[in-house]
């Protein structure tokens, strides 16, 4: 990130200028600095977001093709996987009537449902057999996998402080340039560049795989290699200094 910075010293020496929304009333010499910092975190947890969905001529056969593909899943994540009830959330279902309007009239042809599973787990090498399972049941898609930090407000925590300790140097490297010294801080204004629940989602869908049973549904193993999540943030600074004689 570029640097900017401000230096007001006697006899209005010339200044490197930055923009800040709060300004200290220095009474002598100021400098103002932007400190930046970037952290690259592991993700250590995981949701993969399952989606079943059916249509059908009746409500009722509708109702019951969907449970059946629920618990063919929660089935496998509980017995074979050994994964807790607690990590395994099956949303409600919801019916619409489906409609064709083929003869530009509307007519009612069927219904579809539509019902949400969603599977947190820490352990990313479950993630391959749970798409892969997904792909060979029946009405099953994989609609996303989600990846975050557990504890978030701690690497907040490391990046503000990084950013802070930013400007603190980048302030000492410019007062030292023009000779002077910084004697202490006026004031401080804080952005937090991202959502403590920033994520990556990566793509994990396997609608065609599930359609053609005749291929090898294996998912691509990138799916399961996430990316490091990115939180840059910043801090704007002004410190009074005690400037010298230049020569």
């Amino acid at each position: 990130m570029k640097t900017t910075g401000r230096i007001f010293l006697p006899l209005a020496l010339a200044a490197i200028c930055a923009s800040a929304p709060v300004q200290a009333d220095c009474s002598s010499s100021c400098i103002s600095v932007t400190g930046s910092a970037t952290l690259a975190v592991d993700p250590d947890t995981a949701e993969i977001s399952l989606e079943v969905q059916v249509s059908a001529k009746d409500k009722n056969q509708v109702n019951s093709a969907v449970q059946k593909s629920v618990n063919a899943m929660t089935d496998f994540l509980e017995n074979e996987l050994k994964m807790k009830k607690e990590q395994i959330v099956a949303e409600s279902i919801g019916i619409w009537p489906l409609y064709d309007y083929a003869a530009k009239t509307r007519v009612q042809i069927g219904f579809e449902g539509r019902r949400g599973i969603r599977i947190r787990t820490d352990d990313f090498k479950l993630i391959g057999p749970i798409v892969a399972r997904a792909a060979e049941i029946e009405n099953v898609y994989v609609s996303s996998v989600r990846y975050a930090l557990k504890k978030p407000s701690e690497f907040a925590r490391r990046a503000r402080a990084s950013a802070v300790e930013d400007s603190i140097s980048k302030a000492k490297d410019l007062a030292a340039l023009y000779r002077a010294k910084l004697v202490k801080v006026e004031s401080v204004n804080y952005r937090q560049n991202y959502d403590l629940n920033d994520v990556q989602y990566v793509a994990a869908s396997n609608r065609v795989m599930a359609k053609n049973r005749s291929l090898d549904a294996r998912p691509d193993e990138s799916y399961f290699n996430p990316e490091k999540i990115i939180l840059r943030d910043s801090v704007e600074a002004q410190f009074s200094i005690q400037a010298q004689k230049l020569d």
